[in-house]
């Protein structure tokens, strides 16, 4: 196990779950899968006193070594930390948004590829997580199905024979699995799609978030789908089915993308060289308007217009414009305004090459 900070170690290195290789890699970001799991003998978070919470942490801290996925793993508490990493730790996602201002018995351990990692005392005990770039749900579940098994073997967790996991939400009592995948789906947008897809997700059972599920907004053409019910179906099941359904939306997106093609193609051509000159030549631009231009680009380079940027590259950006993470670049707090000006620089350098 390593004593390293990840505030030491992540605002240097590439984001490995936005590489962008997989297939499909024009319509699907990134795959995460989500366990919520509670020790017995213990409150739930909510309802923990400060010494509960210090003595969970401790307990998870003891037992995750023995976890073969975490070897050479880092081990960061929230408590010793300013608002500024706990805030580019949650744009990360690994930790979790009420943990920005939350700081006794808080902490998260990541793998040292940052794919896997458990975050402690959020909304639970434990929030297990592997976190993976592309289409990759059934390699995915594999892996936190048997982090979860070497734990279980650890820590005796909160279970009912009828209910299943016990979890402080409701909705996840049960299984306790949270799968999503997050989505770029800029046709169905531009073609007017995309509110009837939405509902027809919903009415299936699934979730349609923004990027930071729960509660957040949807920016830059970015929707995250994910199961809602976690009770009444086994693991392999919810992953099947959402799996499937991911599929299906791949090829309305592409489809979308094709009839704009045969449909508006000096339109939208226009449109995408437009941003692009605009996001080259700003002067201060803000993070929300960045999403959905940079959504845009993402979507030209799709279309061949930009053979010299990376996919990859810009798509890391939708991560590194963001207020913890510019300020922890620069290592040093920036007012709004100097944020919006500090992402037009980065953004200038970036669609130059």
């Amino acid at each position: 196990m390593k004593s390293d900070n990840l505030l030491d170690i992540l605002p240097t290195r590439k984001i490995p779950w936005l590489s962008a290789d997989q297939a499909n890699g024009d319509v699907v970001f990134s795959t995460r899968v989500r366990l919520a799991r509670n020790i017995t003998g213990y409150p739930f978070p909510g309802r923990s006193s400060r010494d509960d919470r210090h003595r969970v942490c401790e307990v998870i801290k003891s037992v995750f070594p023995l976890s073969p996925q975490f070897d050479n793993a880092m081990v960061t508490d929230l408590h010793a930390l300013g608002k500024v990493d706990r805030r580019f730790l949650f744009e990360r996602h690994l930790i979790g948004s009420g943990q920005q201002n939350r700081e006794h018995g808080d902490a998260v351990i990541a793998s040292a590829d940052e794919r896997c990692s458990i975050i402690i005392n959020e909304e639970d005990h434990l929030r297990l997580q592997v976190l993976q770039s592309g289409l990759r749900l059934h390699e995915v579940w594999p892996q936190i199905d048997r982090l979860d098994d070497s734990l279980s073997e650890e820590l005796p967790y909160a279970f009912h024979k009828h209910y299943g996991y016990l979890t402080s939400c409701p909705s996840n009592v049960g299984t306790g699995l949270r799968a999503s995948v997050m989505l770029h789906l800029p046709g169905l947008v531009f073609n007017g799609h995309i509110d009837s897809l939405i509902r027809a997700v919903n009415n299936l059972g699934f979730a349609v978030r923004g990027t930071f599920g729960e509660g957040s907004e949807v920016t830059g053409n970015l929707f995250q789908i994910s199961n809602q019910s976690t009770l009444g179906e086994e693991e392999h099941q919810i992953i099947c089915r959402l799996h499937r359904l991911v599929r299906h939306i791949i090829t309305l997106e592409i489809d979308a993308r094709q009839l704009l093609l045969e449909r508006q193609a000096a339109e939208l051509y226009d449109h995408v060289g437009r941003v692009y000159g605009q996001l080259r030549y700003c002067f201060k631009i803000g993070f929300r308007e960045t999403m959905t231009w940079l959504s845009t680009i993402h979507l030209g380079i799709d279309l061949g217009m930009f053979p010299s940027l990376k996919k990859s590259e810009l798509s890391e950006l939708l991560v590194l414009l963001q207020s913890g993470h510019l300020q922890k670049g620069d290592n040093k707090r920036m007012t709004k305004e100097k944020q919006d000006m500090r992402r037009a620089e980065i953004l200038k350098e970036r669609l130059s090459t």
